[in-house]
């Protein structure tokens, strides 16, 4: 997301940033602060449940390019789950950003933070250990199940539909959530094209 400003209050000890705002649930950018509700992924999740295909495609696209161009930049997310995805003007954008930090180097270690079932086997503090909790994230939004039930849900699922769409998708988050980091996508970049393609796919004609 957006950062529009960064200072420090040198008296109390502390960084700050001011960040866009993200949409009111019921208001989108009519934001009035007594009865303001962010509106997340992770709200809209345990509103609709699972998102239709074409949508969660949508928006795993915008977020996959975020997190390259994060990743571009020697930085790792840390803990990304659906409650820290915001909307902006009906955009999804990746939050709390407090957590971001420099990729894990031979000089530099990363504090091992992250929240259960979305962190990878093997830690925080690479691109691919980001793309593990990216394909967690896509799982609970396309198949409407908590991440932990990887990958039984979404057999189900495959099981039910057997559309190609799905099986493309399933194929996707297989790869995304490898427990083997070498076997995983190496980059945000390798999972967007796919992505795209499967975007594609469906554009071939799709009934949810």
């Amino acid at each position: 997301m957006e950062i529009l400003h960064a200072d420090r209050n040198d008296a109390a000890g502390y960084f700050f940033c001011i960040m866009e705002a993200a949409d009111d649930e019921a208001n989108g950018q009519s934001i009035d602060p007594k009865t303001y509700v962010p509106k997340t992924l992770g709200r809209m999740l345990r509103q609709r449940g699972r998102l239709p295909l074409p949508e969660c495609v949508q928006i795993g696209l915008a977020l996959a390019a975020a997190l390259e161009n994060l990743h571009q930049h020697s930085l790792i997310h840390r803990d990304i789950k659906p409650s820290n995805v915001i909307f902006v003007r009906g955009a999804p954008k990746f939050a709390d950003i407090g957590l971001v930090t420099r990729m894990r180097t031979a000089s530099h270690d990363v504090t091992y933070i992250g929240t259960e079932g979305f962190m990878a086997p093997e830690g925080p503090g690479t691109p691919a250990a980001d793309v593990y909790s990216f394909g967690k994230l896509l799982y609970e939004t396309c198949m409407g199940r908590d991440r932990r039930e990887f990958p039984e849900a979404g057999t189900t699922m495959l099981a039910k539909a057997d559309l190609r769409e799905w099986r493309a998708l399933h194929q996707i988050l297989f790869k995304a959530c490898e427990i083997r980091s070498q076997a995983r996508y190496q980059s945000a970049a390798q999972m967007h094209a796919d992505l795209l393609n499967l975007q594609n796919l469906l554009a071939g004609g799709f009934n949810n």
